[in-house]
């Protein structure tokens, strides 16, 4: 299996954990349909690749697309991943 695979895999079963303090929440956005779809053609072919785990300081960005420190406008102009996430810059992914 490549490294794409598994990583598509991983990203459309994670499931964010119960947290019982209510001052703090999680952000998954891999449990919508179109996170799930962007998800797979962003990582869908057989690149070599570094794999940063880490997501945007706002949910405007890796928080929205699922894919690490990259927003939507990004996603779309700069990876050629069509998404109707946002049409919003994220200033922090400058």
């Amino acid at each position: 299996m490549h490294f794409s695979s598994k990583t598509i895999r991983c990203f459309c079963c994670l499931k964010a954990p119960h947290i019982k303090n209510f001052s703090v929440g999680v952000i998954n956005p891999y449990e919508t349909d179109e996170v799930k779809e962007v998800v797979k053609k962003f990582y869908n072919d057989e690149n070599a690749r570094l794999f940063f785990i880490g997501i945007n300081p706002r949910r405007g960005g890796g928080g929205l697309t699922g894919i690490a420190f990259t927003e939507p406008v990004a996603l779309r102009e700069q990876c050629n991943v069509e998404n109707c996430l946002s049409y919003r810059k994220e200033l922090s992914s400058k």
